[in-house]
């Protein structure tokens, strides 16, 4: 009895109990959500270093890249990214915080729960027992063998048998000392049930409180990897802020190159194109004459196309020609509008001369007056070249891209022609195969009617020639068309119906007729 109480004081000091207990719903919620936060975590470092791929190749093809695009734009993009990067880590940080928070958070309410609902739990187990220990009682009391006491004697003489007498206290000595005995029994029995259910919840204890160990231990490693990971993120991010002031520095500088440059170029296209506004009417004049001459080609050209199955043949002899005169005619025209640039600058440079040597300071007027006027009118011509150039490439690439699938189409019609060839080839082959067992031929005349011509090996001049026709029926009809040479009988001079199971049976006989026939 003694032993049992002190276990269950042990049960009952909660301080115990709330450091060693966790019960099956806590450790599906506690695994649950290390699992998730781990998922998370990881999705974070993968995304991290796929970035971090993406950085490098970004950063390896960086010098082609800024002979490609503007700088200005390149130092925008790299600085977008850097954000974004900086932005997801911030993200990831605060992702850390909160899902701990609320790891231990449902952890705390967990572990009240199972608090409550053992405490109850050993309330009804205290009440139970009580329960049980009347009622044994009662039942014990109510179920004991009594001596049964025998009936008086008659009197004889007047006194009372002492034969048939009994001492209540030794009855009542017996009776105490058998309920005291059931009773220790019965106690007995408890304490050692109860003693059991009570090693039981301790070895249940223990195990839980072993793998709570081992999900602090779990999460502990979990918060070494996340350390891990942060540094990690902290070191990438501090190498492409580097990198990125590096690269900064080398746009800026490159950025005051290239301005510089086209500082340099633009004063001397000012002193090439100054004068081009007295000829803009003839210029515009010549870009519209040259828009309808590749209007014209185009429409010539589409006209071409729409006659493809007329000399489909042909395209592919007339594709390197026609490519060839676009080429000389492009080249031809670039080279006249670089003869006419050229002879502009040799003219404005003469009349710059001219202009120079006599009238300077009217010349210099002029220029300040015209430099806006002259270099959107630069703008313009530029602009119009590079359209009129755009167009031409566009519809030589879809030409080029029209004839790949000419080309294509082609190469499918060959296939398909190879494949019926093929057909047609083995259909011979089987069909000069036939002719040679059997000394006939087969020509087709309509869906179901053949022409039938058997001759003699020996004497190409007998022959018999008819027409077999295949009926609806399963049935074939053999009608004679000419008998040559042949003896006379009345099989191949009259109409033979006969069925598809009897075809073989007529070819032999017909062979028969023609191959026995000696002139």
């Amino acid at each position: 009895m003694t032993k049992a109480n002190t276990n269950f004081s042990v049960l009952n000091d909660t301080t115990f109990y709330n450091d060693t207990t966790i019960n099956d719903e806590t450790i599906d919620t506690l695994e649950t959500s290390i699992c998730l936060l781990k998922d998370k975590y990881q999705k974070e470092v993968e995304v991290t270093l796929n970035k971090e791929n993406i950085f490098q190749i970004n950063m390896s093809c960086l010098p082609h890249q800024q002979q490609q695009q503007n700088t200005m734009v390149n130092g925008i993009d790299y600085k977008k990214k850097y954000l974004e990067l900086k932005e997801n880590l911030n993200q990831l940080k605060k992702l850390k915080n909160t899902d701990t928070e609320v790891l231990f958070e449902e952890f705390k309410k967990s572990a009240n729960n199972r608090d409550n609902a053992n405490k109850k739990l050993i309330a009804a187990l205290q009440a139970e027992n009580e329960n049980l220990l009347n009622i044994n009682k009662v039942l014990k009391s109510n179920s004991l063998n009594v001596p049964q006491i025998k009936p008086e004697a008659p009197h004889t003489s007047g006194t009372i048998s002492t034969a048939d007498t009994f001492d209540y206290k030794d009855v009542k000595k017996q009776i105490t000392e058998k309920l005291k005995q059931e009773f220790e029994n019965d106690l007995k029995e408890v304490n050692r049930n109860f003693n059991l259910q009570l090693a039981e919840k301790e070895k249940a204890a223990n195990s839980l409180i072993a793998e709570k160990e081992h999900l602090f231990s779990e999460l502990n490693q979990l918060k070494q990897q996340l350390n891990n990971t942060k540094q990690s993120t902290n070191t990438m991010v501090d190498d492409f802020n580097k990198k990125y002031n590096i690269e900064k520095e080398s746009f800026k500088s490159k950025t005051d190159e290239l301005s510089k440059v086209y500082g340099d170029k633009l004063a001397e296209a000012l002193l090439v194109i100054k004068g081009l506004e007295a000829e803009k009417a003839d210029n515009k004049l010549k870009i519209d004459i040259l828009g309808d001459k590749l209007y014209s080609k185009s429409e010539a050209y589409k006209q071409l196309f729409s006659q493809f199955e007329e000399f489909k043949s042909d395209v592919l002899k007339n594709r390197s020609e026609s490519q060839s005169l676009y080429h000389k005619e492009f080249d031809q025209m670039v080279k006249e509008k670089d003869d006419v640039i050229q002879r502009m600058k040799q003219q404005h440079k003469d009349d710059i001369n001219t202009l120079q040597s006599k009238h300077k300071k009217d010349f210099e007027d002029l220029q300040l007056l015209k430099n806006g006027q002259i270099e959107e009118i630069e703008k313009k011509y530029i602009g119009e070249i590079d359209d009129l150039e755009s167009k031409k490439l566009a519809e030589f690439a879809e030409l080029l891209k029209t004839h790949e699938n000419l080309l294509l189409e082609i190469n499918e019609y060959k296939l398909l022609q190879r494949s019926v060839q093929l057909d047609n080839d083995k259909a011979n082959s089987i069909l000069s195969c036939y002719q040679k067992l059997t000394f006939i031929t087969i020509n087709a005349i309509k869906d179901n009617k053949y022409e039938i011509v058997c001759v003699n090996p020996k004497n190409t001049q007998c022959r018999v020639v008819g027409e077999i026709t295949f009926e609806k029926n399963d049935t074939i009809v053999f009608k004679p068309i000419s008998v040559e040479n042949c003896n006379s009988t009345e099989f191949i001079e009259s109409t033979v119906e006969f069925s598809s199971q009897e075809a073989s049976v007529f070819l032999m006989k017909l062979t028969e007729v023609v191959v026995s026939t000696v002139n």
